[in-house]
């Protein structure tokens, strides 16, 4: 897992943060989804959730102090490789192809 799931929780049993990601390709040349999980982990490790408290029946009150930075656990890498077998001529590898 890439966020910590344990620092969303407000209050046990009660209240968690709740994280969408939604990646809107307007276009590409190939790779998208290389660009898609780089743009996802950026997001998410800029995001920062507000200092908040629980108040009586479980009440959500926002309250004076520093926003707390999302946990992020690991950060994966995606890749794209193209692989070229030309018969007697050695593999080429082609690193970050284009749809072409």
């Amino acid at each position: 897992r890439v966020v910590d799931l344990s620092a969303l929780v407000m209050k046990e049993d009660a209240a968690v943060w709740v994280v969408d990601v939604h990646v809107t390709c307007l276009n590409h040349g190939g790779n998208l989804e290389d660009a898609s999980m780089l743009a996802v982990l950026s997001a998410l490790v800029d995001t920062k959730l507000p200092a908040v408290e629980m108040k009586e029946n479980d009440v959500m009150a926002e309250v004076e102090g520093d926003s707390v930075p999302l946990v992020i656990q690991s950060f994966p890498i995606s890749h794209t490789f193209a692989l070229f077998d030309f018969g007697d001529v050695p593999v080429k590898v082609l690193v970050d192809p284009t749809d072409e």
